[in-house]
C-alpha cells in the first residue's frame, strides 16, 4: 500500500507542481443488500389474441381474473390495471392520442400511456402498471400490483 502511495504521489508531483501529498481515508463498509421478504416472480399469463390492441389502440381484458387495460403505442403494448386512480372506474371506453396520452372516459385525466403517470393538473396519483412480455404472442403479469 505505502509503495502504491508513493508511486502515485510521485507521477502527480511530475504533472501537477502544486501537489502535495494522497491522504488515504477509510473506505465505507458495503452496505447490506435489502432482503425483502415473500418476494415472487411475476407470473405471466397468456393475453387472448382478440383483445391484443392494434396500434393506437386500447384494448381492455380480463386476464386470469385481473382486468386489465393494453396500450399499444407506437407499436409497442403497455398495460395498466383497468382502473382510475381517482375513483376505481374502469378506464375501457378512454381514448389514446396519438402522442401516448391515455384520457380517462370519466374525468378526462390524463396520463402517460407509457408510465402510467398523470400528466395533467389534477393529481398526482398515476397509473399502476402491468408488466408485458411478447412471448408466442402478448402476456401480462397477473400476481403484481
Amino acid at each position: 500500500a505505502m509503495t502504491l502511495k508513493r508511486g502515485i504521489e510521485t507521477a502527480l508531483r511530475e504533472h501537477y507542481p502544486g501537489f502535495r501529498e494522497v491522504a488515504a481515508e477509510e473506505a465505507e463498509p458495503a452496505p447490506q443488500l435489502l432482503q425483502i421478504e415473500n418476494a415472487r416472480r411475476p407470473e405471466f399469463a397468456r393475453v387472448d389474441p382478440a383483445y391484443a390492441p392494434g396500434p393506437g389502440g386500447l384494448s381492455a381484458a380480463e386476464v386470469s381474473g385481473v382486468n386489465v387495460l393494453m396500450a399499444n403505442v407506437e407499436g409497442e403494448v403497455y398495460a395498466f390495471r383497468n382502473s382510475c386512480p381517482v375513483d376505481g372506474m374502469a378506464l375501457e371506453g378512454g381514448r389514446l392520442t396519438p402522442e401516448g396520452v391515455l384520457v380517462c372516459p370519466w374525468h378526462n385525466c390524463a396520463y402517460d400511456a407509457r408510465s402510467g403517470a398523470r400528466i395533467d393538473e389534477g393529481g398526482d396519483e398515476g397509473l399502476a402498471p402491468v408488466p408485458v412480455a411478447d412471448r408466442d404472442g402478448l402476456q401480462v403479469a397477473v400476481n403484481v400490483s
